[in-house]
Formats: C-alpha cells, structure tokens, sequence
C-alpha cells in the first residue's frame, strides 16, 4: 500500500527555513495569505493554503498530538473568523498512473473549539501537466455548505462533509479517476467560518476503495526534497564550501545537491550571514548571489571590499550564524 500524499503527517515546513528535520516540540509559523483568492501560498512542505480574509494565520507542528500519538499539523487564525483551503497538488508523472484507478482519500480531522463544516475532495487540473496555472480559486461563496468558485481549468471531481468537533474524526472520499486528468489535488477546506484551529492529521491517498490503517513515512524528508530543499547551517563558523577567489573583489563555490524536479528558484540568507576565509584570515562579504543554478548544483558568488588574490584557494563559511539556501522547485 503506497500513499501519494507526501509529508502525511506535516513533520516538515522547510519554506519557513526555521527547521530542516522533524520538530521534537511545537513549532509555531506565522503567514498571512494578502489578498483573497490569490493566496496559494505554501506552508508545510508540499501543502499549499488559500484563505477567505486578510488575517494572519499560524501553523504548527504538533508531535504526538495525533489521534494515534503521531504528529498532527494545526491552521490557527486567532484574529478573524475565517475559511481556509488547504490542498496538494500530486505531479503528473504519479496521477497519470492512476487513470481509471480507484482511490481514497482520508483523513483524521478536528478543530480547536466549537464546530465546523469541513470537506475532504479531489480537484483535477486539465490544464499542462505540472504547470498548474491560474490559481486553484475566484472566490469565496458566501454562508454555508457552498464551495469555492474554482478557477479555469480546475474542477471539483466531488466531496465529503463532516461536523468537525473538538474530537478527531476520520473523514474520506472514494471515487474512480478519470483517464484525462493531468494532476489531481487532494484538498481538505472549511464551507463554514472557523473561529479558531484546524487540526488535520494522518492524510493518506491510495489506490483502494475503503479507509486503511495509518502507517508512519520513513526517509520522506528526502522524497520531499526533490520538491524544496533547505540547506541550513547551525552556525559556528561552520564550513559551507570550498571555493576560489576569482578576483580581488569576488569569490565563488560550489553547491552540490540531490536532483530536483526541475531548475528550483533560490534565496540565499542575509548577506551578513555569509563570510570568505583564505590563509590569510577572514574577509567580510558585501554580496551574496547564486547563479549557474541547475537542478543538481548551484555556484555561490560572495563579493567583498578586496583584498582577495585571485586563484586563491578557500572557504565559504556561516557569519557564526545561521546561513540559509533554499531551493524551490514546486509545482
């Protein structure tokens, strides 16, 4: 039994560039989605969110909150009342195995207080594969048990509802896949105004016509990886690569890393995190770029005041702070 839900268990948010392997506490992030509609913005790793309104939200993981004592991930929004879309979008290479295929998706769901309105459904994108363009969603349709306005291209292959409660419940949703659908998105989102936290825990989608038992991930941190990879160092002066100065002013290295899904996006860390070290001690960097990017390597050019001799040997290291490089490569 395979699941295609990746980060099932919301063990990772390597975007928030804040933690790289499982949290052995509570770790709370902070987003605020802007403008209706047009959020789709990523939170836990492979999970994208799309709210009603403007207020911040939070998101968490919970180790050992589970209804199993598993991890559990919680969508807080303190501020407003509010609804919120939370969905995945699986890669053509893996929904395309899936035409004609019967599947479920399942969850175990509760909120924090009161009751909410929450549904569990496939959407399909019949759009380029993997390209997923516009966004998921119009609008929001006003009172309850009425579904987003979904965009061009989207559709909803159908639903289950449940009274979300302050108790876990499993929730699920059957059906046959079509054999046109390029991508499939599993999503989980409230039709009823949430007035306090989601928790969604143990999401599973599976080739198979009824609910089946949990079972942990192992290594997913590197199947996630093809997807978004953080390369975090913990200060200390840690090495982060061998290098050469180019010029007086500029010295280059090189990142090596694990091949992604396509060419990833990159964003260093603050430029006062980075540091050149050569023979003759430790010079200050004034810029810090990436360039060259491919799917499996990257070089890093640091700029400095001078000094530097050109040819000359050396080490790229972390500012005795945390340096960050975070490579995009989402869908």
């Amino acid at each position: 039994m395979t699941n295609l839900i990746l980060n099932s268990g919301f063990n990772y948010a390597q975007r928030c560039t804040s933690q790289d392997v499982d949290s052995t506490s509570t770790t709370v992030v902070s987003f605020n989605p802007g403008s209706p509609n047009t959020n789709d913005i990523y939170t836990f790793d492979q999970w994208k969110a799309n709210s009603c309104l403007h207020g911040a939200w939070n998101y968490y993981t919970n180790p050992g909150a589970g209804p199993t004592s598993k991890t559990c991930g919680l969508y807080s929004n303190a501020f407003n009342a509010d609804k919120i879309l939370i969905y995945q979008p699986i890669e053509s290479v893996y929904t395309k195995t899936l035409a004609g295929v019967t599947v479920t998706l399942q969850a175990q769901i509760k909120v924090v207080s009161g009751t909410c309105d929450v549904n569990i459904g496939l959407l399909k994108w019949a759009g380029t594969a993997d390209y997923l363009n516009p966004k998921v969603m119009t609008a929001w349709s006003s009172g309850t048990g009425n579904d987003p306005t979904w965009n061009t291209d989207y559709s909803l292959d159908g639903k289950t509802t449940i009274t979300a409660t302050i108790n876990w419940q499993q929730i699920y949703y059957t059906t046959t896949l079509s054999t046109t659908d390029n991508n499939i998105l599993p999503a989980i989102w409230c039709d009823s105004t949430l007035t306090s936290g989601l928790y969604v825990a143990e999401v599973m989608l599976t080739v198979n016509d009824q609910v089946q038992p949990y079972a942990s991930p192992t290594n997913e941190l590197n199947t996630l990886q093809r997807y978004c990879k953080l390369i975090r160092t913990p200060g200390n002066y840690t090495l982060v690569t061998f290098g050469f100065a180019r010029t007086t002013t500029e010295f280059r290295g090189i990142i090596s890393y694990n091949k992604m899904r396509t060419i990833p996006t990159c964003t260093l860390s603050a430029v006062n995190t980075w540091l050149i070290q050569l023979a003759g001690g430790n010079t200050a960097v004034t810029a810090a770029s990436a360039g060259q990017i491919g799917p499996d390597s990257l070089m890093l050019t640091m700029s400095c005041a001078g000094g530097l001799t050109a040819g000359q040997g050396g080490l790229i290291f972390d500012n005795n702070t945390n340096t960050t490089i975070l490579l995009d490569a989402g869908l």
